[in-house]
């Protein structure tokens, strides 16, 4: 409940489970009343972050306390939980060059949080009057529950009481616990002295022998069960010490078994020596195959045939690196799991088989399990007789034998399966090879055959000679000379953060503007394909956080207040699906058109992109997003299907006053809004500047649409009606006289006359022509003011009054 693994779900991340605090308690009372305290060493971690946590956890039971996510963070970590994409954005879990070049961390900082951690923890101890860590273990009779807990309904029946019990006040069979200790004091013989790994050392010591590979030793028939788990571990320890990982020339040891081995057979097993088994292997077989050869098969008096039996565990071959594994039957499931470069042979694999894996090569002879290749990554698997619904397609594709080279591998690697283990099955297929090498399939990973495709090209590019890189016309967008393209086809969305460079909505020029009413912002048109790469490109920026940042508010500041989904319509807008993404829009936004516009973007504030790059650019794709829905004619009115008869008056038709009339007429209610002054939008039409919103293009269109459900009343489908009088003819917003002066909303009404047409205004005019002018304030209002005094009543000049931070010297060359 408190952390998780990083591939989780946030939501699993936070909601599953239980607290470690009750596990360990218990699992410590569990120890201490069977007399086992002593030789069992408790380890706890989960979200633990501070001295308190530390000393918490050590009163509950725990003498070991492991730390990982705060650690991390110290060294840049910023939880993106992205770590098995190789795209960690701050290089911390990556082994891209460009990327790892972003990772800040020193040791130092690690140290001081440990350092600090450790202090905290010691002032706790000295308070409590501690000398000892190991006398603070299973000290719970000094802790108590907050005292506030009584007060809250929710928490005023929890019982701690069981689990702050000390452990030495509890009655045991094992005798009287108070004598039992409280930690482990009692080191465990784990026997590897008689491990059956000795005695092959041992025979084997003349192949240790400082002259590398000049002497061979083969045993035979050596007897093995179950209880012997690991075998091969310490001997492969022996040929890496002294020959490293190079270890011995193949066939140096050659090892024959006979019987069933315990877990882990063969693991970590080193260049050089061949395992060969006659009978069954249990679970982990070749763990961690470092090099070394395989070999199980049935024993030769068995009289079953060996593509029906199981002859190998579970998870065999997890995490191989190199070597080979024949298997003469079937192996378990999670067969060659996280397989990083072994080949592996079997007559048959269970469910999860090629699981994660990430390279090596995999021969199926036989039947196969469910979910198939799952998280396959790398490398490439050849199946008999593959059934496609049992193979987990999302990641790999599956082609038909048709490469060479394909077509060589597979069939020596048969031959030699054949050979080693005896396999029926596998001479079978060998006396009719072309007509078995079309029963065959080739699980070939996606991104695996992407990346092979790519360093073909990047050969034959590097083999080819070099002329001057000339950027094609219409393919690519340049920020600079020499930047990052902000606009290519088809972007990659795995790095695209990396890769592409910002633009957001551009600016028209100060030039164009400066005699002018319209909007700041540079019409864009999304008939275009340039247009469509644009936006595809930049929300390929987005990295998809597993914990994102911008679609909630935060406690330290940012995030979208309306809780867009942002992440969800971003990866909809890259592939191209923009009537889904304008429905997830919609889910949460009433009118995108305003905040797309308006909005100070307090979500590209908190993306984690932002930390060392230009933030994505959220607010661009959302306007484009409803802009694109409105030209499409996908925004219609949506009166409801029937009504509950309530009638609701709204004061007031600013966002709010709208986005809540449409909400309620959508659940059914008859709506009515009053707006005091002569033109409704309420903040939208007098208190933005048209230079930051437009008001015929964006607010009318959507105030039109919402009278268009009144006209629809008179069909039975109800009334939503935004009232054209004024309520109230006081002064209106922003509007203040002083002086026969003007300041403020007298000329927004009458710009707004003179943009929507009106025949007659009924605002004064006042004369400033060849005047100075004197602006009070740098809000949107003054803003307003001076535009007018400069493009429609042309003052002389314009002095403007504002607290803010001195001007830059120079225009902002971009956003």
């Amino acid at each position: 409940m408190s952390g998780g693994t990083g591939a989780a779900k946030w939501g699993s991340i936070k909601h599953c489970g239980l607290p470690w605090e009750i596990g360990l308690a218990e699992t410590h009372q569990t120890l201490v009343l069977n007399g086992l305290r002593n030789r069992v060493t408790l380890q706890t971690d989960g979200q633990v972050r501070t001295g308190r946590d530390v000393v918490i956890a050590a009163m509950l039971g725990a003498e070991e306390i492991a730390m990982t996510t705060a650690p991390l963070i110290t060294l840049g970590c910023i939880m993106m939980r992205k770590c098995h994409l190789n795209t960690c954005p701050v290089g911390v879990a990556t082994q891209d060059p460009e990327l790892r070049a972003k990772f800040t961390g020193q040791p130092e900082h690690l140290i001081n949080f440990l350092f600090m951690v450790a202090e905290e923890a010691r002032e706790i101890m000295a308070s409590l009057g501690i000398k000892k860590f190991n006398d603070l273990i299973g000290r719970t009779d000094l802790l108590r529950p907050k005292g506030y807990l009584k007060d809250n309904p929710k928490t005023a029946d929890l019982d701690f009481a069981d689990l702050l019990k000390p452990a030495w006040t509890m009655e045991s069979m094992m005798g009287n616990s108070a004598d039992n200790p409280m930690f482990c004091c009692e080191p465990q013989d784990h026997e590897l002295a008689h491990a059956l790994d000795q005695s092959l050392v041992s025979r084997c010591s003349n192949a240790l022998t400082e002259a590398r590979g000049e002497n061979q030793v083969r045993l035979k028939s050596v007897p093995i069960n179950n209880v012997d788990r690991s075998v091969g571990g310490i001997l492969s320890f022996e040929v890496s010490k002294k020959f490293g990982a190079e270890g011995l020339p193949e066939g140096s040891l050659h090892i024959g078994f006979l019987g069933s081995s315990g877990q882990s057979f063969g693991n970590f097993l080193a260049p050089g020596i061949t395992f060969e088994l006659e009978g069954d292997a249990n679970d982990y077989i070749g763990k961690g195959l470092s090099g070394g050869t395989i070999i199980v098969y049935k024993p030769k008096q068995a009289d079953y045939d060996s593509k029906e039996a199981i002859i190998a565990g579970n998870a065999a071959l997890y995490g191989a690196t190199s070597g080979k594994a024949f298997f003469g039957g079937i192996a378990a499931e999670r067969f060659a799991v996280r397989n990083s470069g072994a080949t592996a042979v079997c007559e048959g694999v269970g469910d999860h088989g090629c699981e994660y894996m990430t390279r090596g090569t995999v021969v199926v002879l036989g039947q196969m399990g469910q979910n198939f290749a799952a998280g396959m990554s790398g490398g490439v698997a050849f199946v008999l007789d593959l059934q496609e619904k049992l193979c987990n397609v999302g990641g790999v594709h599956l082609e038909k034998m048709e490469e060479e080279e394909d077509k060589t591998l597979l069939k020596s690697l048969v031959s030699e399966h054949a050979k080693l283990t005896g396999s029926k099955v596998a001479e079978e297929l060998l006396k009719k090879w072309p007509d078995a090498l079309k029963r065959f399939t080739k699980v070939f990973p996606k991104e695996y055959k992407k990346a092979l495709l790519a360093m073909k090209e990047k050969e034959k590019a590097s083999a080819a000679p070099k002329e001057p890189l000339r950027p094609k016309s219409g393919t690519m967008d340049v920020e600079e000379a020499g930047g990052r393209p902000t606009r290519v086809q088809n972007p990659d969305k795995k790095k695209g953060f990396h890769e592409y460079e910002r633009k957001a909505m551009p600016y028209r020029d100060h030039k164009d503007r400066h005699m002018d009413w319209e909007e700041v912002y540079a019409s864009q048109s999304s008939k275009s394909q340039q247009w469509h790469n644009w936006m595809q490109t930049q929300t390929a920026r987005c990295m998809d956080c597993g914990t994102p940042t911008c679609h909630s508010p935060n406690q330290g500041g940012g995030g979208c207040p309306l809780g867009n989904r942002i992440p969800t319509w971003n990866q909809l807008v890259h592939e191209g699906e923009w009537k889904r993404a304008l429905e997830r829009l919609l889910d949460t936004n009433n009118f995108p058109e305003f905040t797309g516009t308006t909005c100070p973007a307090p979500c590209e504030e908190a993306c984690v992109l932002g930390i060392n790059e230009k933030p994505v650019a959220i607010k661009t794709t959302e306007l484009a997003i409803i802009e694109y829905g409105f030209s499409k004619g996908w925004i219609k009115p949506q009166p409801p299907r029937s009504r509950t008869g309530r009638r609701v008056c709204i004061i007031g038709s600013g966002p709010a006053g709208l986005a809540a009339a449409q909400q309620l007429n959508r659940v059914g209610h008859l709506v009515e809004v009053i707006e005091r002054a002569d033109r409704a939008g309420g903040l939208l039409m007098y208190g933005i500047p048209s230079m930051k919103l437009d008001k015929i293009e964006k607010v009318m269109r959507r105030i039109k649409q919402s009278l268009q459900s009144e006209r629809r009343s008179h069909s039975g489908h109800g009334r939503h009606h935004v009232a054209r009088h004024a309520l109230d003819r006081r002064t209106a917003p922003g509007e203040h006289r002083a002086g026969g002066r003007f300041v403020g909303g007298a000329t927004q009404r009458k710009n707004l006359d003179t943009a929507m047409g009106a025949p007659k205004s009924d605002v004064p005019s006042w004369d400033v022509q060849d005047k100075r002018v004197i602006v009070i304030g740098g809000g949107d209002t003054a803003v307003d003011c001076v535009g007018t005094a400069i493009r429609g009543l042309g003052a002389k000049s314009v002095l403007q009054f504002s607290r803010r931070d001195e001007a830059p010297a120079g225009r902002s060359t971009g956003r």
